[in-house]
Protein backbone atom coordinates (compact mmCIF):
# COMPACT_ATOMS: atom_id res chain seq x y z
CA UNK A 1 0.00 0.00 0.00
CA UNK A 2 2.87 2.52 0.52
CA UNK A 3 4.20 1.86 -2.40
CA UNK A 4 0.79 2.43 -4.04
CA UNK A 5 0.17 5.77 -2.29
CA UNK A 6 3.69 6.57 -3.30
CA UNK A 7 2.97 6.48 -6.89
CA UNK A 8 -0.31 7.97 -6.67
CA UNK A 9 1.20 11.43 -4.66
CA UNK A 10 4.21 11.66 -7.32
CA UNK A 11 1.94 11.07 -9.94
CA UNK A 12 -0.82 13.99 -8.37
CA UNK A 13 2.95 16.10 -8.06
CA UNK A 14 4.05 15.61 -11.11
CA UNK A 15 1.20 16.36 -13.00
CA UNK A 16 1.14 12.92 -15.12
CA UNK A 17 0.01 9.35 -15.30
CA UNK A 18 2.60 7.13 -13.36
CA UNK A 19 3.02 3.52 -12.79
CA UNK A 20 5.49 0.85 -11.65
CA UNK A 21 5.20 -2.58 -13.05
CA UNK A 22 5.35 -4.74 -9.57
CA UNK A 23 6.27 -8.29 -11.64
CA UNK A 24 8.91 -8.81 -14.15
CA UNK A 25 8.51 -8.54 -17.88
CA UNK A 26 8.10 -11.77 -19.10
CA UNK A 27 7.72 -13.04 -22.86
CA UNK A 28 4.34 -14.31 -23.35
CA UNK A 29 2.98 -13.13 -20.03
CA UNK A 30 1.18 -10.61 -19.11
CA UNK A 31 1.63 -7.41 -20.80
CA UNK A 32 3.45 -9.07 -23.58
CA UNK A 33 -0.05 -10.70 -24.51
CA UNK A 34 -1.52 -7.60 -25.53
CA UNK A 35 -1.64 -6.08 -28.83
CA UNK A 36 0.48 -3.89 -29.89
CA UNK A 37 -0.64 0.02 -29.22
CA UNK A 38 -2.56 1.76 -31.33
CA UNK A 39 -4.08 5.04 -31.93
CA UNK A 40 -7.72 5.25 -30.58
CA UNK A 41 -6.65 2.52 -27.39
CA UNK A 42 -9.14 3.50 -24.73
CA UNK A 43 -9.44 2.46 -21.09
CA UNK A 44 -12.75 2.53 -19.51
CA UNK A 45 -13.52 2.46 -16.09
CA UNK A 46 -17.13 2.66 -14.75
CA UNK A 47 -18.12 3.60 -10.97
CA UNK A 48 -22.12 2.87 -10.34
CA UNK A 49 -24.06 2.33 -6.96
CA UNK A 50 -26.11 0.10 -7.18
CA UNK A 51 -28.76 1.40 -4.48
CA UNK A 52 -30.05 4.22 -6.67
CA UNK A 53 -33.22 3.98 -8.33
CA UNK A 54 -34.46 0.20 -9.01
CA UNK A 55 -31.43 -0.24 -11.24
CA UNK A 56 -28.66 1.38 -9.95
CA UNK A 57 -26.71 4.40 -11.22
CA UNK A 58 -23.51 4.23 -13.27
CA UNK A 59 -22.12 7.95 -11.87
CA UNK A 60 -18.59 8.47 -13.18
CA UNK A 61 -17.60 7.31 -17.26
CA UNK A 62 -13.35 7.52 -16.92
CA UNK A 63 -11.84 7.02 -20.48
CA UNK A 64 -8.47 7.10 -21.01
CA UNK A 65 -7.49 7.02 -25.03
CA UNK A 66 -4.59 6.83 -27.21
CA UNK A 67 -4.67 9.72 -29.47
CA UNK A 68 -2.79 10.12 -32.90
CA UNK A 69 0.73 11.49 -31.90
CA UNK A 70 0.43 8.62 -29.20
CA UNK A 71 -0.14 11.11 -26.01
CA UNK A 72 -2.48 9.78 -23.53
CA UNK A 73 -5.76 12.02 -22.64
CA UNK A 74 -8.10 11.48 -19.87
CA UNK A 75 -11.48 12.66 -19.85
CA UNK A 76 -14.02 11.80 -17.12
CA UNK A 77 -18.08 12.16 -17.12
CA UNK A 78 -20.70 12.52 -13.95
CA UNK A 79 -24.21 10.86 -14.70
CA UNK A 80 -26.27 12.25 -12.39
CA UNK A 81 -29.65 11.09 -13.87
CA UNK A 82 -30.26 7.95 -16.00
CA UNK A 83 -31.50 9.84 -18.86
CA UNK A 84 -29.44 12.52 -19.21
CA UNK A 85 -26.41 11.33 -17.34
CA UNK A 86 -26.05 7.44 -18.44
CA UNK A 87 -27.97 7.37 -21.83
CA UNK A 88 -26.26 10.54 -23.14
CA UNK A 89 -22.64 9.54 -21.77
CA UNK A 90 -23.11 6.05 -23.26
CA UNK A 91 -24.03 7.29 -26.38
CA UNK A 92 -21.23 9.40 -26.51
CA UNK A 93 -18.94 6.93 -25.88
CA UNK A 94 -20.46 4.35 -28.41
CA UNK A 95 -20.41 6.79 -31.59
CA UNK A 96 -16.86 7.75 -30.05
CA UNK A 97 -15.27 4.31 -29.66
CA UNK A 98 -17.00 2.15 -32.36
CA UNK A 99 -18.60 4.85 -35.00
CA UNK A 100 -17.84 6.41 -38.41
CA UNK A 101 -14.07 7.92 -37.95
CA UNK A 102 -13.11 5.75 -34.97
CA UNK A 103 -9.86 4.22 -35.51
CA UNK A 104 -10.07 0.61 -37.14
CA UNK A 105 -7.31 -0.60 -35.31
CA UNK A 106 -8.51 0.61 -31.61
CA UNK A 107 -8.87 -1.59 -28.52
CA UNK A 108 -10.86 -0.48 -25.60
CA UNK A 109 -9.85 -1.83 -22.62
CA UNK A 110 -11.43 -2.19 -19.06
CA UNK A 111 -10.44 -2.63 -15.29
CA UNK A 112 -11.83 -5.50 -14.24
CA UNK A 113 -14.77 -8.14 -14.55
CA UNK A 114 -17.46 -5.54 -13.60
CA UNK A 115 -17.18 -3.07 -16.43
CA UNK A 116 -18.43 -5.41 -19.31
CA UNK A 117 -21.46 -6.62 -17.42
CA UNK A 118 -21.98 -3.00 -16.20
CA UNK A 119 -21.88 -1.42 -20.51
CA UNK A 120 -24.58 -4.69 -20.99
CA UNK A 121 -26.67 -3.56 -18.73
CA UNK A 122 -26.71 -0.17 -19.74
CA UNK A 123 -27.16 -1.19 -23.32
CA UNK A 124 -29.77 -3.15 -22.39
CA UNK A 125 -31.51 -0.05 -20.23
CA UNK A 126 -30.89 2.34 -23.42
CA UNK A 127 -32.58 -0.33 -25.75
CA UNK A 128 -35.75 -0.78 -23.37
CA UNK A 129 -36.11 2.24 -22.41
CA UNK A 130 -36.56 3.30 -26.56
CA UNK A 131 -39.26 -0.05 -26.94
CA UNK A 132 -43.08 1.01 -27.07
CA UNK A 133 -45.37 -2.04 -25.72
Amino acid sequence: MQKQARVQVEGRTEKKLKHEPILPVAEGMGFCRLPEPSAGDMFVDLEGDPFVGENGLQYLFGFAVLDLPGELKYEKRWALNREGGEKGILSGWWTKSCGAGSAPKMHVYHFGAYEPGALKRLMGNVRDAGRRD
